[in-house]
């Protein structure tokens, strides 16, 4: 994620990513706006634990975190149309 903003070239690291993380859904129209808003729900999750801190270990559930975020994706992966 970070790598991005610094990336000499922004549109081929752009291109990049999606051949690595989204070539398996679908690259146009609603499919393609549900890919992007799955792609950006991971990267979310990351900043938000490991940059800002916002879930403490200490007093946040672990499997909680996974339960509630996996059904977040999960009802956009299902809302995919079929290849």
């Amino acid at each position: 994620m970070y790598l991005l903003h610094d990336a000499p070239d922004l549109d081929a690291a752009r291109r990049d990513f999606r051949e690595r993380f989204l070539d398996r859904f679908p690259d146009e129209g609603e499919g393609r706006r549900l890919a992007d808003e799955i792609a950006c729900l991971m990267p979310g999750l990351a900043a938000g634990v490991r940059s800002f801190r916002l879930l403490d270990p200490a007093t946040s559930d672990a499997d909680r975190v996974v339960a509630e975020y996996g059904a977040l994706v999960q009802r956009l992966i299902d809302r995919l149309p079929r290849r």
